[in-house]
């Protein structure tokens, strides 16, 4: 085994592990209809989220570019990212459940990446051949496809919430929910941050295209515009209410799952 993946692999594995106890400490208070200690959870969160962090980082000081440069980095990028945004939406709009959620949403997604995926252990050109702008390009569209997994992530909470009123349910977790018209408004929110975020990186990418077509294939900028015109589609029917908000998250849910299942486009080629 090389030493980059060696030293970097064992260390996203310990971070979704402590993603995982997180998660199943928060679960398991809940299906007991108990209290648990925010104090626990959050330690766990944030020692992952900075093991995690840190893991990253190395990969990226060892390869000397944005630890992008594979599917499993990619993964673990978009799952940190997504930890990230979900600390500062949860602060700015007092959402007790959104980490928890999120907790469960990276563990997932980690489990799946080191499953499947294994790092590479070279670069694909020599560091001072890397575009910058390259960089720019992918860390950009890689941060709207963690955008797009917070938008899945409320899009849940919506589901949870609706069940929960539409069946009676007014156990401790359905009243730490958020109300269904706060979960729509901030998820209408998201959405926009991260189709604005999506157009701006494949406005770079189209514009190094044209420049240095052997940096970026043609089939990797129509497959982002694509997934473009699937969220923009989205967010023109959601803000003028042509979607009923139980479709609309069923939707924002199932475009995740394919931005998932189509990550090779913003890879390096």
């Amino acid at each position: 085994m090389d030493l980059i993946t060696y030293n970097t692999v064992p260390t996203f594995w310990v971070s979704t592990i402590l993603y995982g106890i997180a998660f199943l400490y928060a679960l398991t208070r809940f299906l007991k209809s108990d209290a648990y200690s925010n104090t626990a959870f959050y330690l766990l969160l944030s020692c992952a989220f900075i093991i995690q962090g840190m893991a990253l980082y190395y990969r990226g000081m060892l390869l000397g570019s944005f630890p992008l440069t594979n599917t499993l980095e990619i993964f673990q990028f978009i799952s940190w990212s997504t930890i990230f945004l979900i600390i500062i939406f949860q602060i700015a709009f007092k959402l007790p459940l959104l980490s928890f959620f999120g907790t469960g949403f990276v563990t997932i997604l980690n489990i799946f990446s080191l499953t499947f995926y294994k790092l590479n252990s070279y670069l694909s050109e020599p560091k001072s051949l890397i575009n910058p702008w390259i960089e720019f390009h992918a860390a950009l569209a890689i941060f709207a496809y963690a955008v797009f997994g917070l938008l899945a992530i409320t899009s849940l909470m919506y589901l949870f919430q609706d069940y929960g009123l539409s069946h009676k349910h007014f156990g401790r977790f359905y009243t730490l929910l958020p109300s269904l018209k706060k979960i729509s408004e901030i998820s209408k929110r998201i959405l926009l941050i991260g189709v604005v975020s999506l157009a701006v990186a494949i406005m770079i990418g189209t514009l190094i295209w044209f420049e240095e077509k052997s940096m970026i294939s043609i089939g990797k900028i129509l497959s982002t515009y694509g997934l473009l015109i699937c969220y923009l589609t989205l967010y023109f029917l959601k803000r003028k209410k042509l979607l009923k908000l139980r479709t609309f998250s069923w939707i924002s849910i199932a475009l995740f799952l394919m931005a998932v299942f189509s990550l090779w486009p913003i890879q390096y080629k």
